[in-house]
């Protein structure tokens, strides 16, 4: 990942700005500073399509009133003017406003670990775990077939240890009413 070195820009700014030319790379705002994402892998990718097939039929058929977003802007819950992160799948069930360029009250957020952005990935997890509507975070390995799910207890609170699940696990989500294999989310990406 890249940083544009000395160049400093509120949320306004960085919404406003036309990046450099990096191969289509998305790009997040840490603090003030423009970070250029990792570009995705070709599993990354069908990983991202095959998990907005599953997530977004099932928001269609169980929360109508809510939508799943690809690639969508999150505002971090600190320093939201300076702060600015694109997660892999979003899904929000507040009011759709045309032209917002985040997502409001994310109540699901999805992202796949590649070789190049675990790590960042990981801290960006933690850092959006503290919006309150979020109530689940999932994690989706592209390198091995796992998945990660952390829950937000009823009290409000996360639960002390992740779900991991393995071939042969189910991927369960409250928030969307979903329940599907790992193995589906895999399928034909020669994980077998």
């Amino acid at each position: 990942m890249t940083a544009l070195q000395r160049y400093w820009m509120t949320l306004d700014e960085f919404l406003d700005w036309d990046p450099p030319d990096e191969n289509g790379a998305a790009w997040d705002l840490l603090d003030g500073e423009p970070i250029m994402q990792a570009n995705p892998t070709e599993t990354h990718g069908a990983l991202q399509a095959a998990l907005t097939v599953l997530i977004g039929g099932a928001v269609r058929c169980n929360r109508p009133e809510c939508r799943a977003i690809v690639e969508a802007g999150v505002l971090p819950p600190n320093h939201r003017n300076m702060n600015y992160r694109q997660v892999d799948i979003a899904v929000t069930c507040a009011p759709a406003k045309r032209g917002n360029r985040y997502v409001e009250a994310p109540v699901l957020l999805v992202e796949i670990l590649s070789p190049g952005n675990r790590l960042r990935t990981r801290d960006n997890v933690t850092i959006l775990a503290g919006l309150p509507s979020v109530a689940e975070i999932v994690l989706v390995d592209s390198e091995r077939v796992a998945v990660e799910v952390r829950r937000r207890g009823p009290d409000g609170a996360w639960s002390d240890a992740d779900e991991r699940h393995g071939p042969g696990g189910r991927l369960v989500l409250a928030t969307i009413g979903l329940d599907v294999g790992v193995d589906a989310i895999y399928a034909g990406l020669g994980f077998d």
